[in-house]
């Protein structure tokens, strides 16, 4: 397969629908399911229709955006900005794989697992594409791109879930804040790195941004993502409480990268350029899947 039709999916972004596997194990917990091959085999392609549907969205945002992405010094080598992939040929790809996720999502799982993977669909939809393109709108951006995460746990925990309970409340506001924190990273650390004339050309919402508002945002996102995680270990899991000093390192750590305008906090794929900070992560999943099974 051509090499710009790879890059216009993003393949190295799919490593963000891992968020389905918490939705996954939520499930197996919450249900007494066992691992098995079925329940790895159902897992995976959980997991592989939601890296399509992204995929869909994300070649959507690469075509609508090219325009935009043509003056930032990054993306304009993107396949769609830089002319090396017709915007017909790009159209057509992503309707393959927007087919084939449904499809099979329609064949093999339930309703409730159908309606997740179309929700993150509409989500795309919603951020892309005009009239409402949310992510023109300060704020409101962060805020409905950062959904996209409560919806991958909805899909993980329905892949597997025998019947028609939703998983905790709390846990979908405490990922969608989460989420919230991450992506208000990118706009702090995408303001530092072009500055204000240059990110205002790449992208509209940044004539309304600047850096101290946002970065006073960003802590209020980390520290109701702190909140929110403290209340759902005392409210669900009391096992994790070991975890809670190990997470504020965790946020520590990526306020200090942010400041520093490190580039990982503005492309998170990237995150193996720092390999002392993605083996703590790494180690802190394992920590945290330990104490809960």
């Amino acid at each position: 397969m051509n090499k710009h039709y790879i890059d216009v999916i993003r393949v190295d972004h799919w490593f963000k629908n891992i968020i389905v596997f918490i939705g996954v194990l939520g499930a197996m917990e919450k249900f007494d399911i066992l691992l098995s091959y079925k329940t790895l085999l159902i897992s995976l392609m959980a997991f592989f229709l939601s890296c399509l549907i992204s995929s869909f969205n994300y070649a959507i945002n690469e075509i609508l955006d090219a325009k935009y992405d043509a003056k930032h010094p990054l993306k304009r080598d993107r396949p769609i900005p830089s002319g090396k992939l017709k915007v017909k040929n790009a159209i057509v790809f992503a309707l393959i794989l927007v087919t084939i996720s449904l499809g099979a999502a329609i064949i093999f799982f339930p309703m409730l697992f159908v309606l997740s993977i179309l929700a993150l669909l509409v989500a795309g939809f919603f951020y892309n594409v005009e009239p409402m393109r949310t992510k023109d709108k300060p704020y409101i951006d962060v805020i409905s791109e950062s959904i996209n995460n409560p919806i991958r746990i909805c899909i993980g925990w329905f892949a597997l879930a025998p019947e028609n309970i939703f998983p905790p409340m709390l846990v979908l506001i405490l990922i969608w804040v989460f989420g919230c924190f991450l992506m208000n990273t990118k706009r702090v650390t995408e303001l530092k790195f072009l500055g204000k004339k240059k990110a205002e050309e790449y992208r509209k919402v940044f004539k309304y941004y600047n850096v101290r508002p946002l970065t006073i945002l960003l802590l209020i996102y980390a520290v109701l993502s702190i909140i929110l995680f403290i209340q759902f270990v005392f409210s669900f899991e009391q096992k994790l409480i070991y975890a809670i000093p190990f997470v504020l390192l965790f946020f520590i750590w990526w306020f200090k990268m942010v400041m520093g305008k490190d580039e990982v906090t503005m492309h998170p794929e990237k995150i193996y350029r720092k390999p002392s900070f993605l083996l703590y992560c790494i180690s802190l999943s394992v920590f945290i899947a330990i104490l809960l099974f």
